[in-house]
């Protein structure tokens, strides 16, 4: 999924979601997975293990491709607005209503094209992103490509209608949009929320894992005893996690409470329940990445040490790659569940602003 320029002029320029490639790789997909699961029933009646290893192969791929057509990762459109002195967030590709959230220029440094590069088994990958930076260090990324003259002229075009640094409109405040509840008290702040839970999500990855399973029962007589159960009892593991995770989605909520010496996080419902509690005194940021690939359901609470590490330029090679990584392993991170880009704003722009109210200390 990413992000592509469908409106530029003076002062606007909106950037909708397109999602043409996760179609096309979740239609590949299905069009594998059904076929080989229909066969795999029919040869289930002549070859038991010959039918699972078909229908195993095809539950997996079709598994796979409902978990890649359902996956929404990010907001409709965004829409830098010079009027609104704002990049506004749209749930709606076509960016009309009321926006459901917004960045206030004032938050943001600036935009730039910064050079990405990812390992994987098959070697190494560069790709360019268009980034706006924001003023706490961190980065939302909108748009990537191979190409790194492609990026930087998408980057020319949105810097030539729309600059925060030259703006002169005045961001409103954002309205609550009603996904958190609020208690102020003398001293005291209570925010609680329930944890969006996409069941279609773990039901999908139920059926790739319990197809990797079905699939490796149709490989018995093909392979040694000891290795043939030491898979099978792997893939069970994983399976079970992910009904594990499945029960323990349903009802989650999240408790913040803030007092001027101590930020608390709860977990309330659920089979797992987890806790910290970490001084104000410590806490130097509160923020979160976004990048339209990937899923962050967290929002961070920083220390300056691991804001540092965050935030620096790092060469690209793996020794800093993990050196950054294992900096970052003590962070302590708000569990959010499925909220939206906009929400987890929300709540950024909500601790900011209570930990300032309730104890004077203002965090980037």
């Amino acid at each position: 999924m990413d992000y592509r320029l469908v409106q530029a002029q003076p002062g606007r320029v909106v950037m909708q979601r397109t999602r043409t490639l996760q179609f096309v790789l979740g239609g590949v997909l299905l069009l594998l997975g059904l076929p080989a699961l229909a066969l795999g029933a029919f040869l289930a009646l002549a070859d038991p293990l010959l039918g699972a290893k078909s229908a195993g192969f095809g539950l997996t791929f079709t598994g796979a491709g409902l978990l890649v057509l359902t996956r929404r990762n990010g907001p409709g459109a965004f829409v830098f607005d010079d009027a609104e002195a704002a990049l506004l967030v749209f749930a709606s590709t076509t960016a009309t209503g009321q926006p459901e959230g917004r960045l206030p220029y004032s938050e943001i440094e600036g935009f730039r094209v910064r050079r990405q590069v990812s390992r994987s088994s098959e070697g190494r990958s560069v790709h360019h992103a268009l980034e706006v930076a924001k003023r706490d260090g961190v980065a939302w990324t909108l748009y990537t490509s191979q190409s790194e003259r492609k990026t930087r002229k998408l980057l020319e075009r949105l810097q030539a209608n729309c600059n925060p640094a030259r703006s002169t409109g005045s961001s409103p405040a954002p309205a609550e949009s009603g996904t958190f509840q609020i208690t102020r008290e003398p001293g005291r702040t209570l925010i609680e929320f329930r944890k969006p839970y996409r069941l279609v999500t773990q039901i999908t990855a139920m059926m790739t894992v319990g197809g990797i399973s079905l699939a490796v029962l149709g490989f018995q007589d093909q392979m040694p005893s000891a290795l043939f159960y030491g898979v099978l009892a792997f893939t069970v593991l994983v399976l079970a996690g992910v009904l594990i995770g499945l029960v323990n989605g349903l009802n989650k909520r999240g408790l913040i409470t803030l007092t001027p010496e101590r930020f608390r996080s709860d977990e309330r419902g659920g089979i797992i329940k987890s806790w910290f509690e970490e001084p104000l005194e410590n806490l130097h940021a509160v923020c979160f990445t976004y990048h339209p690939s990937q899923g962050q359901q967290s929002v961070m609470l920083l220390n300056r040490q691991q804001h540092d590490t965050l935030t620096r330029e790092v060469p690209d090679d793996p020794m800093s790659a993990l050196s950054v990584a294992m900096g970052m392993i003590g962070v302590r991170r708000i569990e959010v569940g499925e909220l939206g880009l906009a929400q987890k704003l929300e709540l950024e722009q909500l601790i900011q602003s209570e930990v300032e109210r309730v104890s004077g200390k203002r965090l980037l």
